[in-house]
């Protein structure tokens, strides 16, 4: 007869010790038949962490068979799921992205805009003398020198075909490799593995565009959602998926100055001109280069129609549709209820009764996403303070000394003269750490910046906000280190990065990093509290 499987769940996200420890407690597994599940997969074949099937009766964000394609679908193909030949099928958007995959992060992305300059240089060099060898010689063997190239995502295969590559230096752009931390990447579409749809997202600098990015089907890590507005790597967030607000359709300069400005919902932004190619390429005339983009809603007409019709409201819009969006994937309720259903499929999204009530509070919170790097004089009102370390265990008692408070002594000021005494060399950073309490246990309300730089009184509900698997200040930490490729010998170091945008524009290396800190922290902070007011907004659908 066919076997019958029993199941005892231990827990997720237990770390190795944990799991020998529950082992060896159980001790045997004849002490385990009382515990023990029997358990039958679903029709979709989950034996376990089985999908809620009524998350299906709610619209989807987007289906792979129609993406950049019109609904309904005018020739059905074997290869289309069936589910989007269902009467009346829509879903939300039209385009959604991949993050960048390069095939060789360690040469693609640099905290040093400089260094991945020379970096790139260094391997195009190589790539095209290797090349023209290969050429002229099929069977020779590529460089296998990994300090001058890694032929990983697609190198080798370019060589083969003889394909000439060239650095261009308008290529190096800012992106987001992990949450809240940007980097240089050099975008090429020769050079990296793939673009996904990201040339669609963001085809130029500058963009005023933003996406929500969440995790992917099949990830180990919780389910998450982050807005954010820059070109963003694969694992950004953990096998990203982004949903743009908009995307970019090329057209050609004819068509761009024969219709500007003669639509409004589309915007053919001929201020937004990016040249593509370098005039190394074979010496083009720059107009032939310059490249003109059309702006197209992400979010389809069908979808805006539904969600009208569904609340009987005209005033709803593409936009407000988007924020709501954002709410309901960072709702606790939402994310526990169908977390199985998350991690094995796009989300879908139910008509919520409060309808502007969730769309306020996702404005709200995208916002904060997108300007994270702005809130570090706000740690003042949460009495966080970046102090010289000779200062913390003074500044720590005055902190809980209410006769300082009646004497008019501002802790904040006495900390900040501290840190104006010292100059930029003693920012530098080199892995961050969390403080030791007496009994050398790990305290994470002291954050070691350096021997000569401590963050204190950090509250426990900054590590709350969760994304990605760790709290926001823990990417902070683990990111900006100095780190070297064990292949390459790269070195990738956050002292020699200098912020070209933003609130913290022109701060560099660890003087950003800690003005990057705080603002995270407080960023932390101000999000748990918008999830939970989130978490008040009842789920149910409308009708």
């Amino acid at each position: 007869r066919k076997a019958e499987i029993y199941y005892y769940d231990i827990g997720d996200y237990h770390d190795r010790q944990t799991k020998l420890n529950i082992i060896q407690n159980l001790k045997s597994i004849e002490s385990m038949e009382s515990i023990f599940t029997r358990i039958t997969p679903n029709k979709d074949y989950d034996w376990i962490n089985q999908r809620d099937y009524s998350f299906m009766a709610y619209i989807p964000l987007g289906h792979r068979d129609t993406k950049l394609k019109s609904l309904p679908i005018q020739k059905p193909t074997p290869k289309i799921d069936p589910q989007v030949l269902e009467s009346g099928y829509i879903d939300i958007f039209e385009i959604f992205s991949q993050g960048v995959i390069t095939g060789k992060d360690s040469w693609s992305f640099n905290f040093s805009k400089q260094k991945l300059s020379e970096n790139i240089q260094l391997s195009l060099q190589t790539y095209n003398a290797e090349r023209e060898l290969l050429y002229k010689n099929s069977s020779h063997e590529l460089c296998s020198d990994l300090t001058k190239i890694s032929w990983t995502g697609g190198l080798r295969e370019k060589a083969q075909s003889n394909k000439e590559m060239f650095f261009k230096p308008q290529n190096i752009k800012v992106c987001l490799y992990r949450p809240f931390q940007k980097a240089y990447l050099y975008y090429d579409n020769g050079y990296n593995h793939s673009h996904y749809q990201m040339d669609k997202i963001y085809p130029f600098d500058n963009l005023n565009n933003i996406a929500i990015s969440l995790t992917d089907r099949g990830s180990s890590k919780e389910f998450s959602a982050l807005a954010s507005r820059y070109i963003h790597e694969r694992h950004f967030v953990a096998n990203a998926q982004s949903f743009p607000l908009y995307y970019y359709e090329r057209i050609e300069s004819s068509q761009a100055q024969k219709g500007s400005g003669t639509q409004s919902t589309i915007d053919f932004t001929t201020e937004a001109k990016q040249n593509l190619d370098s005039p190394q390429s074979g010496g083009m005339d720059i107009e032939q280069n310059t490249a003109y983009f059309r702006r197209k809603d992400a979010i389809r007409d069908e979808a805006l129609q539904r969600f009208q019709e569904v609340y009987n409201d005209s005033t709803i819009t593409k936009e407000a549709m988007f924020y709501y969006i954002y709410a309901l994937l960072n709702h606790p309720v939402y994310k526990e209820k169908y977390r199985d259903n998350l991690s094995k499929m796009i989300p879908r999204i139910p008509f919520v009764k409060d309808f502007w009530g969730l769309e306020a509070k996702g404005r709200e919170l995208a916002n904060l996403h997108l300007n994270y790097e702005g809130y570090a004089k706000e740690c003042e009102s949460l009495r966080v303070f970046a102090c010289l370390a000779q200062d913390v265990k003074d500044l720590s008692l005055a902190l809980t000394d209410p006769t300082l408070l009646t004497q008019g002594i501002d802790i904040c000021s006495v900390a900040q003269a501290g840190l104006e005494t010292l100059g930029d060399e003693d920012f530098t950073i080199t892995k961050l750490t969390f403080g030791k309490d007496k009994k050398k246990a790990k305290d994470t309300s002291v954050i070691v910046f350096n021997e000569k730089i401590h963050i204190i009184n950090i509250p426990k509900k900054a590590y709350e906000y969760i994304i990605n698997g760790k709290s926001a200040i823990e990417w902070i930490m683990d990111r900006y280190q100095v780190s070297t490729d064990k292949a390459s010998y790269i070195t990738n170091d956050p002292n020699l990065y200098e912020s070209s945008e933003g609130a913290l524009k022109g701060l560099r290396g660890g003087r950003y990093v800690l003005e990057l800190l705080l603002s995270v922290i407080a960023m932390s902070v101000k999000s748990v509290g918008i999830i939970e007011s989130i978490a008040t907004i009842d789920i149910t659908q409308s009708q």
